[in-house]
């Protein structure tokens, strides 16, 4: 049976994530420097969006916030992926 698009989703963010994770590890960093790097991918992310599919910076920052408050809805429910 073919992946979802969630599944899909998923799944691709736990195989870049882990890489990320690992990279940090290899190097010595903490948690801090993981969020470091996890702002840069959200950030560059954006950036991208903007530039490939031209959405302005107002929608940007609106999918910004949008993508914060969903986080954190899923933080209350217990990280469910």
């Amino acid at each position: 049976m073919a992946e979802t698009p969630s599944e899909a989703h998923n799944r691709i963010a736990s195989e870049v994530f882990t890489r990320m994770g690992r990279e940090v590890l290899a190097a010595g960093g903490s948690d801090s420097d993981l969020m470091v790097v996890l702002e840069s991918v959200v950030l560059g992310g954006l950036l991208f969006a903007e530039r490939a599919y031209k959405v302005d910076r107002h929608v940007t920052a609106e999918r910004l916030e949008a993508l914060t408050e969903r986080v954190c809805g899923r933080l209350a429910e217990g990280a469910r992926t």
